[in-house]
């Protein structure tokens, strides 16, 4: 079943979650080992009174699994959007571009030059029992669906079906919930990488990766399924994917993370580069390592909260780790932590992470890779949770329903998480 967007973001994504334990192999890292400089945090920030702020628009990095009358994305002079069950492109002053029709368009995402939109759509599912096919949730989600990647250009011509889940090879006979999981153009092409998965009150993924050819609506098969990982992470110069696989929980599992990485053309996988001890939830939901890229492509960041961060006062330890498979690097631990989501910032200078303090209270933590200058950022009765880093020095978190934004010399002020308005005309198809 299609998780509503909040949880799917908190659950796979947007809070940058990392999983703990230990690189297989390494000693624990004990000190600092590189040494940064970066703006002074003030003990106390101050919240100041200033005009809410709308985050980038990011229309490579679509929402999935999220229906109904919507903007999808900004462009220069246009917008994107769903209505009435419609995709439009309307431009300034303009009627609305038809791009498409369906019950369950989601997951809408542009090329990096303006010209090709994708889109999935989801179909009633043929593998379950027909009283079950058309079941909507409470946010107006197909329940169980069939998904299909579909390419429109711009101006609304040539709609192609580029994948549907028939195309997944030896589809497991249990996983009757086929949905496309992962979708991201890769920069600078009219290429998708594209994973499968399923969400059954938890995500399981078939361990797969494909590369959609929008031009020809054509695809190559980069990981079969099992071969591949779960969640994947695209380096900056849209070269290689790292990616997680998840071994299973359970006294029957090793309980391990594994992370790999490949080439988006299928080629030099580098498999099990790095290894860690699964988080414990005490729930269905996976709290996961995140990867963050180095701006150069040549490694990613990675903070592993412990393993039982709920019932144990054990480190988090933080690592780099070279994509070329070379061994990955300590640089440090922090501690004591009671949390289960860590990120680093785009720089590597900074770790972010939400623990519960001692007095109950959630605090929003800054930290240095090795441990140092650990800052207090926000304290909150509330339930606190880090979004996301927008740039080396800016990120958004949330405290319980309200969006703010945070920078490292300390100031918060609110951020406008409300969607873009849909214009009031819907798009009519050409006759």
């Amino acid at each position: 079943m299609r998780h509503p967007l909040p949880a799917l973001l908190i659950v796979l994504a947007g809070f940058a979650l990392a999983a703990c334990g230990e690189l297989d192999g390494a000693s624990t890292p004990s000190a600092i080992a590189t040494s940064t400089t970066a703006a002074t945090i003030p003990a106390t920030p101050t919240r100041r009174a200033s005009p809410t702020t709308k985050p980038p628009s990011a229309t490579s990095t679509p929402m999935l699994g999220y229906v109904g009358d919507r903007v999808w994305a900004t462009l220069e002079s246009a917008i994107i959007y769903t209505k009435n069950n419609r995709l439009c492109l309307q431009d300034e002053g303009n009627v609305p571009v038809f791009l498409a029709a369906g019950d369950w368009i989601s997951t809408v995402t542009v090329s990096d030059d303006g010209s090709l939109i994708a889109f999935v759509k989801s179909l009633p599912n043929p593998k379950i029992e027909e009283k079950y096919r058309y079941y909507v949730d409470d946010f107006g989600n197909l329940g169980d669906p069939f998904d299909e990647l579909w390419i429109v250009n711009a101006n609304g011509s040539d709609p192609r079906l580029a994948f549907d889940m028939n195309r997944v090879p030896a589809l497991s006979e249990n996983v009757i919930y086929p949905q496309i999981f992962y979708l991201r153009w890769l920069p600078g092409t009219h290429q998708l990488a594209l994973a499968t998965g399923d969400y059954n009150d938890s995500y399981i993924g078939n361990e797969d990766l494909y590369r959609i050819d929008a031009n020809s609506g054509t695809y190559a098969i980069l990981l079969n399924p099992g071969d591949g990982g779960d969640f994947y992470h695209l380096s900056p110069n849209g070269k290689q994917l790292a990616f997680i696989r998840i071994s299973g929980r359970g006294s029957d599992s090793p309980n391990l993370e594994y992370v790999s990485v490949i080439n988006v053309d299928g080629s030099d996988l580098r498999q099990d580069i790095f290894t860690y001890k699964t988080v414990f939830t005490y729930s269905e939901y996976w709290i996961l390592a995140t990867p963050v890229w180095r701006q150069d492509s040549g490694g990613f960041w990675i903070a592993v909260p412990p393993q039982d961060a709920l019932h144990s006062e054990d480190a988090m330890t933080t690592w780099f780790v070279p994509s070329d498979g070379s061994g990955s690097i300590p640089l440090g631990i922090i501690q004591p932590v009671n949390t289960m989501e860590a990120v680093f910032s785009p720089d590597g200078k900074w770790v972010a992470y939400v623990n519960e303090e001692p007095d109950g209270a959630y605090a929003l933590h800054l930290v240095r890779p090795g441990g140092g200058d650990d800052v207090n950022y926000y304290s909150s009765q509330k339930r606190l949770f880090f979004r996301y880093w927008v740039s080396p020095t800016q990120f958004y978190f949330y405290e319980e329903n309200t969006a703010l934004k945070g920078d490292i010399d300390g100031e918060i002020a609110s951020w406008d998480d409300t969607e873009a308005e849909v214009p009031a005309d819907s798009c009519e198809p050409p006759q």
